[in-house]
């Protein structure tokens, strides 16, 4: 029980920080010996808890003078016309490759709600997390 707790947090670990998410974090999990359902749990929750604190943590990062200059001089209005027509599809497609981090802050940025990004962001993770474990089995079946 303790080796499998010690797998789990290690996963949820390098999944929910910036650089490890899904595409570190699923491969290692595999490494360490879970099994395929814990993996995604694991992997899947790690990386989605960055998104539920980053969404949740929003109005708090802006009351900062040194974060909201940062922010004022990311805002572009031609990107916030593109982000609010092809959000939903952005979103879905580049939460793992860019990463959740850098996602929440966007959508935040350019408006975007909260429940819809995270249901985007969620299935996302999902389906990149499968994928990976699904490409993994077919690079093992076709080495044996």
């Amino acid at each position: 029980m303790n080796s499998y707790l010690l797998k789990a947090s290690s996963a949820w670990l390098l999944s929910f920080f910036p650089l490890g998410e899904v595409f570190v974090s699923v491969p290692a999990a595999i490494a360490t010996g879970l099994d395929y359902y814990s993996i995604i749990f694991w992997c899947v929750f790690g990386n989605f808890s960055a998104a539920l604190l980053l969404i949740a943590a929003y109005k708090k990062l802006v009351t900062f003078n040194w974060f909201q200059l940062k922010i004022d001089k990311l805002k572009d209005h031609k990107a916030k016309h593109y982000f609010q027509r092809y959000g939903s599809s952005f979103v879905l497609a580049a939460t793992p490759i860019i990463g959740v981090w850098t996602m929440a802050i966007t959508a935040k940025l350019f408006g975007f709600k909260s429940r819809k990004f995270l249901a985007l962001s969620f299935t996302s993770i999902l389906i990149y997390s499968v994928a990976i474990i699904a490409s993994f089995e077919l690079g093992l079946s076709a080495l044996a």
